[in-house]
């Protein structure tokens, strides 16, 4: 037996150390339910609209919210979000922005749902064009 044999041998709990793949440890930080479905898209803000709604937009390939809340001081932000949540019938917690600002062209995320899901409920809630 060699020395490095020995040694390992000899080392309290050698005869318990794994011996196949070991799984990789839990990632720091990680977030409960990280594994779980998110969708990222875009929309294109109009607040201070006469009316909340809905309408995907096929020129731009995405969907336009329209809100009654004033660009002012983040309200129109606010308000989509809790639009948004409340058409995909989620908590406000799951859907968050990634991309806001002051620019009308914006990037949501919803947690939890896949994006043939969002497109379903956000196309089922969608109302017709004012003329």
């Amino acid at each position: 037996m060699g020395v490095r044999a020995a040694r390992d041998a000899a080392s309290p709990g050698a005869a318990n150390a794994p011996t196949g793949p070991v799984a990789p440890p839990a990632r720091v930080g990680a977030r409960p339910g990280a594994g779980e479905a998110r969708t990222r898209f875009a929309i294109l803000a109009r607040p201070g609209s006469d009316r909340a709604a809905i309408e995907w937009d096929p020129w731009r390939e995405s969907w336009v919210v329209h809100c009654r809340e004033p660009p002012v001081q983040g309200a129109a932000n606010e308000a989509i979000l809790a639009l948004l949540a409340g058409w995909l019938s989620m908590p406000a917690s799951s859907v968050r922005w990634v991309h806001a600002g002051r620019s009308a062209r914006k990037r949501v995320e919803v947690l939890g749902l896949d994006e043939a899901e969002v497109r379903r409920r956000l196309a089922a809630r969608e109302g017709p064009r004012p003329r």
